[in-house]
């Protein structure tokens, strides 16, 4: 069965607009560590969703979303599945969006396959964290965005994990948003857990592109 999407912007307006206190109380929080972190329009709906597929699980199976409650982010959104340990991840869907923007379709390639090898290794090494822990993250990291002209860029990820039994993660839907800002430039890459009690935590560029060459002391070839 589907699951009710509401308009994301419609969804804000109401918030807004309604009190912080009932007549019994404190008006509770759908999740209390999205506002904390500050999730944009986008995001919180697309948790939302996540959070009601689960169905009493810690996370939902791939069949649980509806790929027509999808409809909003589809553009943007990015479906991967783990190859053997977590080293490596294949995107069985691309967002189109994203697509058009970088110039090149990656559906059916691994992260490892992109032709910047430090930049996927540094997202490879990212994501592995929710694999491993199964816990859904929002991932900020800075990055460079070529158009017009070099702009320096923050990349926003939200990555729930998926699994069949509802424990074992074994895809990661990926929720891709771009800032961009005049200086923000970064060494580290930011992880904030959405479960409400893991406490948020950064790494270095470097360590985490070690991760993945690990036979370098720069992290990179």
């Amino acid at each position: 069965m589907a699951v009710k999407v509401v308009d994301p912007v419609t969804a804000e307006s109401k918030r807004s607009a309604r009190p912080d206190k009932t007549p019994n109380g404190p008006r509770a929080k759908k999740h209390p560590i999205s506002d904390a972190v500050l999730l944009s329009v986008r995001q919180r709906a697309l948790f939302d969703l996540w959070l009601a597929c689960r169905n009493g699980k810690p996370m939902p199976a791939r069949q649980d979303v509806d790929v027509l409650d999808l409809k909003p982010w589809l553009g943007d959104l990015h479906m991967l599945k783990a190859e053997g340990d977590g080293s490596d991840f294949r995107y069985l869907i691309f967002g189109t969006n994203i697509a058009q923007y970088i110039g090149r379709e990656m559906t059916g390639k691994l992260m490892s396959e992109a032709p910047e090898p430090r930049l996927a290794a540094l997202t490879i090494a990212s994501y592995r964290r929710v694999w491993q822990t199964g816990i859904p993250h929002l991932i900020k990291r800075p990055s460079v965005v070529t158009g017009f002209r070099v702009q320096q860029a923050v990349r926003d990820y939200l990555v729930l994990p998926l699994g069949e039994d509802g424990v074992r993660v074994n895809r990661l839907m990926v929720l891709l948003e771009l800032h961009r800002l005049g200086n923000a430039t970064s060494d580290f890459v930011e992880f904030f857990p959405l479960d409400g009690k893991t406490a948020a935590y950064a790494h270095s560029v470097v360590d985490l592109e070690r991760e993945f060459y690990p036979e370098t002391p720069t992290g990179h070839p």
